[in-house]
């Protein structure tokens, strides 16, 4: 269990974003310092922090510097370097684990399943024979790696869609069943080192691919809202997470599928800044610090 990490501490976040900004206006209101890690000199933390790195993610001579500033550090999104982060465990609360997870579509699916969690029906594509080999459509074909806000994923309606596509190889896709879903939830938590809290489930509303809307409370049923919660508790627990941490799932007639989760805090849960008593932003900053 870690000590509990008083202000002025410094704590450094990894990007500097719209995310990373609202933890460190949190962290701030709060007494902390903050130092930022982001390639952009202009990112939206680059006004507020108290230290600033410019540097590429994977420059392991800069975040060594960046480090050895900070008391804790996080981070704001999923594309951050996993191994750095790993030789640098003792410094991340949250550790290394769901962000590996989080970076694999692959992997997030398995990882659900693993701890009882269903998801979509889904297979690994890895070359032009698997692709070739699908013969249950409609689907939705993803990229591994690198796919956000709707890109990096195709809606394949037969076998004559697949055919026109253009998918390049080598490269790691997974081929998940079309789900006609009644809505899609996220199920926003903080695990602390004494326990789990959590937002009620958020119902979100996206255009092109782009999250549009989030409703809160969704409007769900008791038991959907019990098993998103269990659901959401069991794969938190199952990682030994500290932190703000999110699963998106689809709701349908037959219980929840899960689709994808975020080891940080999340887009749907902004609303938590004007609507709690408690933004996820300041659960974030209290669980990684130890408070």
């Amino acid at each position: 269990m870690m000590n509990r990490l008083l202000p002025p501490a410094m704590i450094g976040i990894i990007g500097g974003g719209q995310l990373g900004r609202m933890m460190a206006l949190s962290a701030i209101a709060t007494g902390y310092r903050i130092a930022v890690l982001d390639p952009d000199p202009a990112c939206p933390c680059a006004a507020i922090a108290d230290r600033f790195v410019v540097a590429k993610y994977d420059d392991e001579e800069a975040f060594q510097r960046f480090i050895k500033q900070c008391d804790v550090v996080t981070y704001e999104f999923e594309n951050a370097d996993v191994g750095l982060i790993k030789n640098a465990a003792a410094k991340f609360p949250q550790g290394h684990h769901a962000l590996e997870i989080s970076q694999h579509r692959l992997s997030e699916k398995n990882f659900a399943l693993e701890n009882h969690v269903a998801c979509p029906k889904y297979t690994s594509v890895t070359s032009k024979s698997d692709l070739d080999a699908l013969s249950e459509f409609p689907i939705v074909l993803k990229t591994c790696r690198f796919g956000y806000d709707g890109k990096g994923q195709w809606l394949i309606r037969d076998k004559e869609d697949l055919a026109s596509r253009k998918i390049d190889f080598p490269g790691e896709y997974i081929a998940e069943a079309y789900v006609a879903f009644e809505r899609e939830i996220s199920v926003v938590c903080c695990r602390f080192n004494d326990g789990v809290t959590i937002f009620e489930p958020f119902e979100n509303r996206h255009v092109d691919g782009i999250l549009r809307e989030s409703l809160h409370p969704a409007q769900i049923n008791e038991r959907t809202r019990k098993l998103a919660y269990e659901a959401t508790r069991c794969l938190v627990e199952a990682l030994d997470y500290i932190g703000v941490f999110a699963v998106e799932y689809f709701v349908t007639q037959d219980g929840i599928l899960f689709n994808e989760m975020a080891p940080r805090p999340h887009n749907s849960a902004h609303a938590t800044i004007e609507g709690c008593d408690y933004s996820q932003f300041d659960l974030h900053i209290a669980a990684i610090t130890g408070s």
